[in-house]
């Protein structure tokens, strides 16, 4: 499991050891090995999104960075909405992943399952999940789903389910061996954002991205973008579907070469 908190010392589930293990148990689909470099500029997403969660880090190996918030003014400009804050990303850095600009640069990192980067491009927010009820988790605009023990995010290539966050009792046939329990004793993911990254999705190219809390500053994930309490409580009440919302997240020297190409903030 690529996507979760690293030092996961109450789940086994994300040790090193197991990570390899899994890599070598599930063969990579023919159509995945095969899926070629290509960057697009995703222009209509783009166009319509009113609120931008930019994720930037030092390099591609930099496993701590910075989030700034955006929305657009009345001029169709970005503004800045509060002042950035810190977060961690995967233990080594960042990789092109699969989502609205494509598949990435030629040359440059690209993620795989287990590889312990956090995954670069522009993302769609599917939903976010949390242990409070809908009553107490206030105001959310976006689709939300209170967790249970029963669940769990599916990181098993070959199961129907590769990628999705769902509750083992109500799909019809449980067929994974590797899922992450979503309701967990230390609360990581009291609140999580779901992001839409592989989303088709292709075996062994990563699975269940979130953005969720950290275990505390510089300490890095194994695949998702973590923050402080505080920053994700506003992040989580902050975001509205209605603004279509975006995930960016790049190292520095990628979002200044690709910024005027995308009209980023």
């Amino acid at each position: 499991m690529q996507a979760m908190a690293m030092k996961e010392k109450s789940s086994p589930l994300c040790t090193v050891l197991l990570q390899v293990a899994l890599l070598l148990s599930f063969p990579v689909s023919a159509s995945a090995r095969g899926l070629p470099y290509r960057l697009l500029v995703p222009g209509i997403e783009l166009a319509r999104c009113e609120q931008m969660i930019l994720v930037l880090v030092p390099s591609w190996e930099s496993a701590s960075g910075m989030i700034q918030l955006f929305e657009r003014n009345r001029n169709r400009g970005w503004i800045m909405v509060r002042p950035g804050f810190p977060c961690v990303v995967g233990k080594n850095g960042l990789g092109w992943g699969i989502g609205l600009h494509g598949t990435g640069i030629p040359g440059q990192p690209q993620k795989r399952e287990g590889d312990g980067r956090a995954p670069a491009g522009i993302f769609r927010l599917n939903s976010c999940v949390g242990s409070a009820r809908a009553r107490q988790a206030g105001l959310i605009r976006i689709p939300y789903h209170q967790t249970t023990a029963a669940t769990v995010a599916v990181y098993d290539p070959r199961s129907r389910y590769y990628n999705r966050v769902v509750d083992r009792k109500t799909v019809k046939h449980v067929d994974w061996s590797g899922a992450e329990q979503m309701l967990r004793p230390d609360g990581l993911y009291r609140w999580a954002v779901v992001v839409e990254h592989n989303w088709k999705p292709y075996p062994g190219w990563g699975s269940c991205i979130f953005l969720h809390l950290w275990l505390g500053k510089g300490i890095p994930t194994i695949g998702c973008t973590a923050m402080s309490l505080s920053d994700l409580n506003f992040l989580v009440h902050w975001l509205d579907a209605k603004k279509s919302p975006l995930l960016i997240q790049l190292p520095e020297p990628a979002y200044s070469s690709l910024k005027p190409k995308w009209s980023l903030p």
